[in-house]
């Protein structure tokens, strides 16, 4: 869960990321949370091969990677949600103050 969810069902004092940046929302988490730039690039880089390939004006945002974007076929999405996936197999955050693990999206095969 992210932090703005686990405030939000009272596990969690604070909404803020642990990057101290901002509340941990979804766009937060995908688009601008310093502490996974890296993976984010390699999500950015497949996206943007798919976006190509499918002649698509559709920027990098959590709408296109949390729905199908027009013009986007099901397995260019599904692609798009496999990269995704991948970023988010590597964020498992904590919570400092109750030590408890919050895995942020459990996909389900």
């Amino acid at each position: 869960m992210l932090m703005d969810d686990v405030h939000r069902t009272g596990l969690s004092d604070k909404p803020v990321c642990e990057c101290g940046r901002d509340r941990e929302t979804a766009d937060h988490f995908l688009i601008v949370c310093s502490r996974y730039e890296e993976e984010r690039k390699q999500l950015r880089n497949s996206v943007s091969v798919i976006l190509e390939l499918a002649e698509s004006n559709e920027q990098l945002t959590d709408s296109l990677l949390l729905s199908p974007a027009n013009g986007i076929t099901r397995k260019q999405d599904r692609q798009i949600k496999a990269a995704l996936f991948r970023l988010a197999l590597f964020s498992v955050h904590t919570d400092g103050e109750q030590g408890r693990n919050y895995a942020v999206f459990h996909p389900h095969p």
